[in-house]
């Protein structure tokens, strides 16, 4: 959706989906720009993002929504992927629960990961919700909380690079 002044601000997503939370990727200078472009836009920092979230995942399946921000990691002697949403109201995304894992059970076994993760990263709620397909053992020792139905809710973790994966190296590597 265009924004008065910006057009389609896509590179500068990452800024406004932020700026309000707290979060270990979230600088500065994405601060600054938020607020910049919120300034030109005559709109709140809240109502940005929601502009730049409005109709966003509408007509996308689950590939390619689990694919849109994946990242493939070799820890130790496993091998897996990560995707990653962003969005506003994770209870939303939650109701295409068995397309994700649908999509991460193919991904699992097309490329041979030994577990496939999909982050669905709630900025109102500033926590994550944890979809896996893979051993519960993993998750549970990795997190310290006891997994549910191949989905687990981890309150501030934001950042795939710097809470997940680091997480995971703990435990395997």
């Amino acid at each position: 959706m265009p924004l008065p002044g910006y057009g389609r601000p896509d590179g500068s997503s990452h800024s406004i989906r932020y700026c309000h939370v707290q979060i270990p990727t979230c600088t500065k200078r994405d601060v600054a720009m938020a607020e910049r472009m919120a300034r030109i836009a005559n709109v709140s920092l809240n109502e940005l993002g929601k502009l730049l979230f409005d109709g966003s995942f509408d007509g996308k399946s689950a590939e390619e929504l689990l694919h849109s921000d994946f990242k493939e990691f070799h820890i130790a002697e496993q091998n897996l992927g990560v995707g990653q949403i962003t969005c506003l109201d994770s209870e939303d995304m939650l109701q295409r629960r068995e397309e994700f894992l649908e999509a991460m059970r193919h991904d699992q076994t097309e490329h041979h990961y030994d577990m496939v993760i999909l982050m669905l990263t709630d900025v109102l709620m500033e926590g994550t919700q944890l979809l896996y397909v893979g051993s519960d053992d993993v998750i549970r020792n990795a997190f310290s909380a006891e997994p549910k139905d191949n989905s687990l809710f981890l309150p501030k973790v934001m950042s795939r690079k710097k809470q997940i994966i680091p997480m995971l190296t703990a435990l395997w590597g």
